[in-house]
């Protein structure tokens, strides 16, 4: 078997559940409609939770979901 059809063989529907989605600090200021400065403040003193792969930070959809349900303080 070769590598283009070991590709063809993975399934490119699927989709993740939202709630497992990783975001960006763009996404997240483009939802919450700040700036990417506070989005990092927010970061900073623990008000959204983040994960860290390598050097690149995501938020989890799920994190940001909470932190707009209890009114964006924590």
């Amino acid at each position: 078997m070769t590598v283009s059809e070991e590709c063809t063989m993975i399934p490119r529907s699927r989709s993740l559940d939202p709630a497992l989605q990783l975001l960006t600090v763009d996404d997240v200021a483009d939802t919450l409609r700040v700036s990417k400065r506070t989005v990092w403040r927010l970061l900073r003193r623990g008000c959204l939770r983040r994960v860290r792969t390598g050097r690149a930070v995501r938020i989890r959809h799920a994190d940001l979901e909470k932190f707009i349900s209890v009114g964006g303080g924590a």
